[in-house]
């Protein structure tokens, strides 16, 4: 898994995957069974991880990360449909908790890729990030955890296997940032929420009891959501 995670990425020449596997007989032994698994190839002087590597690697990485979320809802994180969007995320709430600790309140993901229907090359993340109102200087310290998250090897990783495919990477977030008190006020953007949001992280309940408040709300009032052939609704 080591090997697999350095070729995630970049492609190495066998001293520079010596750094990881300090042994080179052992480093030799793994990387022909890793060949032979078609997992890794040999490119000229280098060793590059391959499509059926780069999917082992993501299933290896996606049951090992349960002790490190245990701060994330794991229903609504394995409701996510993609394996390089649910990896990822975990990365960058975790980091959201080592920033602001007890002032955040509920990391909630939404739009297309709540609810499964993410076009790569076309679609963003949506965000939204409650804190608490005292919280000072929000929007800089929640910039400097997307710098962080960034430079994190799930970021890295996952980045250059989408450029592999044509694409221009990792696609970019956009986090909406509310204090406790403001999200208590309905926000229209709440409407893409009701039935599709992913609550990743949510102290005491908070947004998933706004939410649930929401959707008896538009039950009272006859609400109906008339969903269409292209996605909207």
């Amino acid at each position: 898994m080591d090997i697999l995670r350095r070729l995630g990425v970049g492609d190495a020449r066998f001293g520079e995957l010596s750094e990881v596997v300090a042994n080179t007989r052992t480093l030799a032994r793994r990387l022909r069974e890793l060949m032979s698994l078609s997992a890794v190839e040999k490119v000229g002087g280098l060793y590059a991880i391959t499509d059926e590597g780069f999917g082992l690697l993501m299933r290896m990485v996606d049951l090992g990360e349960g002790e490190v979320a245990r701060w994330a809802r794991d229903d609504e994180l394995d409701g996510i449909r993609y394996g390089w969007l649910r990896i990822p995320l975990r990365r960058y709430v975790g980091l959201l908790v080592d920033e602001f600790e007890d002032d955040l309140v509920s990391v909630v993901l939404y739009g297309s890729s709540a609810r499964g229907a993410f076009a790569l090359g076309e679609s963003d993340i949506d965000l939204l990030l409650v804190v608490e109102d005292e919280t000072e200087d929000v929007w800089r310290r929640s910039c400097g955890v997307y710098r962080r998250f960034e430079a994190s090897w799930e970021y890295r990783a996952f980045d250059r296997w989408l450029r592999r495919r044509g694409l221009y990477g990792y696609p970019s977030a956009t986090v909406v940032e509310l204090r406790r008190s403001q999200a208590l006020t309905f926000h229209p953007v709440y409407l893409d929420m009701v039935f599709d949001a992913r609550v990743l992280y949510d102290r005491e309940g908070f947004f998933r009891g706004l939410l649930e408040r929401l959707r008896e709300r538009l039950r009272e009032i006859g609400s109906v959501r008339v969903e269409h052939a292209d996605g909207t609704w």
